[in-house]
């Protein structure tokens, strides 16, 4: 997955201010469908806890991916903390940037958005922001909102909007890994096994039947939307 690092930072230190704190709550949030990137960042924190700049572009010159001049600058976008190093959490919503899948889901977006209403009333206001980070000031807060949706509040379909890419179309269709093989009809609950079937025979209506080519439609489903709040109380204070 190293060859998406770069994209999704690229993608991170784009996106609206607010967006980034929103993938911040989201990265708590998640389930098992980025184990990938979870084992990524157990690489690339090597013995330790944080993702270093300079164990990160190593890391990415010596899988042949191409490091653009602006990394020290992308990489401290995603260091939301100022800590000089992205912890799990900064890794993580870092790297969702470009997954919309993940983090554009219905449940996704209204848990994010209930954390962020802490009053409860629908909309999203620069106080309530400031509570939940208090490191950063009310005005910067409102001035966050404002630069995302031109109001001073906002509510879900305002943060629906902000949150989903332009060009995204919304999760498609997954086929399921059994959905091309060939189903195997029981002797006993179903028709007779196709070998054992008279050839020939016009006498039989139900025979005559049966030996017509069976056709299998693809089965498809979409990803589960399944996710576990995994967050130690406070974790956003430093944010």
């Amino acid at each position: 997955r190293l060859a998406g690092c770069v994209p999704a930072l690229c993608a991170f230190a784009k996106a609206p201010r607010i967006k980034r704190l929103a993938l911040l709550v989201a990265a708590h949030l998640l389930g098992d469908e980025v184990g990938g990137l979870r084992w990524l960042f157990r690489f690339l924190a090597r013995d330790g806890w944080l993702v270093e700049e300079s164990l990160f572009e190593q890391a990415l010159r010596e899988a042949g991916e191409e490091v653009p001049q602006d990394f020290p600058a992308l990489f401290r976008s995603a260091d939301l903390s100022g800590s000089g190093a992205l912890n799990f959490v900064e890794f993580m919503a870092a790297m969702m940037a470009s997954l919309p899948e993940v983090y554009c889901s219905q449940s996704s977006l209204k848990a994010v958005f209930h954390f962020f209403d802490s009053s409860g009333a629908g909309i999203i206001r620069g106080e309530h922001l400031h509570t939940l980070f208090p490191a950063r000031s009310e005005d910067d807060c409102a001035l966050m909102i404002r630069q995302s949706c031109g109001k001073d509040s906002m509510n879900f379909l305002d943060f629906q909007r902000v949150m989903t890419p332009a060009n995204w179309k919304g999760p498609q269709p997954v086929a399921a890994k059994w959905a091309d093989v060939p189903d195997v009809t029981s002797p006993v609950l179903g028709a007779k096994p196709f070998k054992e079937r008279k050839r020939g025979s016009s006498s039989d209506p139900e025979d005559s039947r049966d030996s017509r080519p069976q056709v299998t439609s693809r089965v498809t489903s979409t990803p589960s939307e399944a996710f576990a709040i995994r967050q130690k109380p406070g974790f956003h204070r430093s944010a």
